[in-house]
């Protein structure tokens, strides 16, 4: 399917029942077409297996706006703006990677960009959606889910970049901003192995990773970017489960305060890694590892007055200094309390 007309009307309704009803077999094309207003929750584009989409504009739809199958590829491709989900089927998803069978398959998203199209706030509680997610049926497990240099822009989401059931997710050189949290390796659906290298992410209301899986998960994080917004809440930059394992090094995340840096319940190896935040408040714990892991090389950074906390093994420690003497970590690691940026880059 090939059009660069105007799909409104009735030929956007003929345009979507061929789409949707008839479906897009095996190995189709789709480029160049704007599709609007799809009434039902699968989206106005509904593709089979190694189809791939290009150049297409996908506006105001319900629960989804394209679902890629096993094989698929979309790239430049834009979606702006979601209806409210028909009935009683919750949650929103615009980039959906799905496969009743996912075995063995593969999806890709490339250069994809999402929008929501309002002015955002603070929500008392995060819609429930995803700017792109992967799942199939329980049981069936996504070989590897890829979004690359894709963007997720002012959806309050519960999550930018996210994937279940799925042996691999990888998110690289993506952006997101005014979502919750942004990457998202799910729970009872989750990810084996997720791969996060040079993403940024600003006005978070969480953090960048949000990582729960319900069974073990090995997360490599390298070189992501954070600025989350000041919604003057306390919450954690990282936060992994006893389920995650892995590495997580030259990260910069920059805070506001009463930002918590990261917390690891599963054994991980922290390093390379800067903190910064801005809190004048009473001291509080800003980092938590389990006995196993190995952090080192890292920079914490407070330009407001209170004291940094830290946490080993279950036990609290008033300070890097004491924290450093007590566990033989970050031998090589800085703190700077009260201090300007001037004072820091200049030794």
């Amino acid at each position: 399917i090939s059009n660069h007309g105007d799909h409104q009307g009735t030929a956007e309704a003929r345009c979507y029942k061929l789409l949707e009803k008839e479906g897009l077999g095996a190995s189709a094309t789709v480029r160049d077409v704007e599709l609007r207003g799809a009434g039902l929750n699968n989206g106005a584009l509904v593709l089979g297996r190694n189809a791939n989409v290009s150049r297409v504009l996908l506006r105001d739809c319900g629960k989804h706006h394209a679902l890629v199958a096993g094989g698929g590829a979309a790239s430049d491709a834009i979606a702006v703006a979601g209806d409210v989900p028909l009935g009683s089927d919750g949650g929103q998803s615009f980039f959906v990677a799905y496969d009743d069978s996912a075995n063995g398959q593969s999806a890709a998203f490339r250069r994809c960009f999402v929008i929501n199209g309002v002015a955002i706030s603070q929500p008392a509680n995060p819609i429930g959606r995803n700017g792109f997610y992967g799942h199939s049926q329980a049981g069936q497990l996504w070989t590897d889910i890829l979004y690359e240099q894709c963007a997720a822009i002012d959806l309050l989401a519960t999550g930018a970049f996210a994937a279940g059931d799925a042996t691999a997710m990888r998110v690289h050189g993506c952006y997101s901003r005014g979502q919750n949290y942004d990457m998202s390796v799910g729970g009872s659906g989750y990810t084996r192995n997720a791969e996060f290298l040079y993403n940024q992410s600003y006005r978070a209301q969480t953090g960048l990773f949000s990582l729960s899986p319900s069974g073990a998960c090995a997360v490599v994080a390298r070189h992501n970017a954070l600025y989350p917004w000041n919604w003057g809440l306390s919450r954690w930059l990282i936060d992994a489960s006893a389920n995650v394992t892995g590495s997580f090094e030259f990260n910069t995340f920059v805070a506001p305060a009463k930002y918590l840096f990261a917390r690891f319940l599963g054994a991980v190896t922290h390093q390379y890694n800067i903190y910064v935040t801005t809190d004048s408040g009473a001291a509080f714990n800003v980092l938590t590892l389990p006995t196993g892991s190995t952090s080192d090389y890292n920079v914490y950074v407070n330009l407001g007055s209170a004291a940094l906390k830290y946490t080993y093994n279950g036990v609290e420690y008033a300070n890097l200094a004491a924290y450093q003497a007590a566990t033989g970590q970050e031998a090589h690691s800085l703190e700077f309390i009260s201090a300007s940026l001037s004072d820091i880059f200049s030794g």
